[in-house]
């Protein structure tokens, strides 16, 4: 089981480039990206169960049995994510940016503004993979809230998005004006 986590710029000599080749694997609010290998698939699994997981960048899946649990991201079919709320089709783009440290303790790819995976997820089906994880799932990878106090949805992927800090404001000019006592 993989849970709000990052995997990407991996290589495999075999199926399964992003370090996904098991029997039985299940995805919640990963980024599964930009891996390759010689066999292909970023997955490569005789089952996948996937919620709230962006998956693209090769050949994305090779898996016997899918279920998806809704809301998944894919650049191709081969997930086979047809629920509830996913998105899949070839030229797909998640609009990620580049793996990198974003804040938490592992290097992670935050949505590009205007991404897909941004809150893609209504707020009513935001905890639909706590039963996958085990566990109920608060916060992103870098430990930020999931959802973002901005909107009640959740975003797709490993990374939810949290909202600007305000820009500093100016301070105000203070105007003295002399007066004179005698």
């Amino acid at each position: 089981t993989v849970t709000n986590s990052t995997i990407s710029g991996n290589t495999a000599g075999g199926a399964g480039g992003g370090g996904i080749s098991a029997g039985t694997v299940t995805l919640v609010y990963a980024t599964v990206v930009q891996n390759n290998s010689s066999g292909g698939a970023n997955v490569n699994a005789d089952s996948l169960t996937s919620f709230g997981s962006v998956v693209a960048g090769d050949l994305n899946c090779v898996v016997g049995t899918p279920h998806s649990s809704g809301f998944n991201y894919s650049d191709d079919t081969s997930c086979d994510f047809t629920a509830s709320g996913d998105n899949q089709a070839t030229g797909n783009n998640p609009q990620l940016g580049a793996l990198g440290p974003n804040g938490g303790p592992t290097n992670t790819m935050v949505p590009d503004p205007g991404s897909p995976l941004i809150d893609a997820i209504p707020s009513a089906h935001c905890g639909d993979g706590n039963t996958l994880a085990g566990f109920a799932i608060t916060t992103d990878q870098r430990g930020l809230p999931r959802p973002d106090s901005a909107s009640p949805n959740c975003d797709i992927g490993a990374v939810e998005v949290q909202p600007a800090a305000p820009a500093p404001t100016a301070p105000t000019a203070l105007v003295l004006t002399p007066a004179f006592t005698g």
